[in-house]
């Protein structure tokens, strides 16, 4: 991979074709985060625990 003697599209490209699949694994990864927590917090109070005092005795 050569960057010296690139144009401006070809940078841009480049830019993209690297950024982008590590963009769509943050989304997931925050999609996740947010799908497990309403879970817990789902299961919490189906015990009937108040999932903000969850982690304090």
């Amino acid at each position: 991979m050569k960057i010296v003697g690139m144009g401006i599209p070809e940078l841009l490209i480049m830019l993209i074709a690297v950024v982008l699949p590590l963009a769509i694994c943050a989304a997931f990864l925050v999609a996740v985060y947010f799908i497990v927590r309403k879970a817990v917090r789902d299961e919490l109070r189906g015990c009937g625990i108040d999932p903000r005092n969850a982690n304090r005795p």
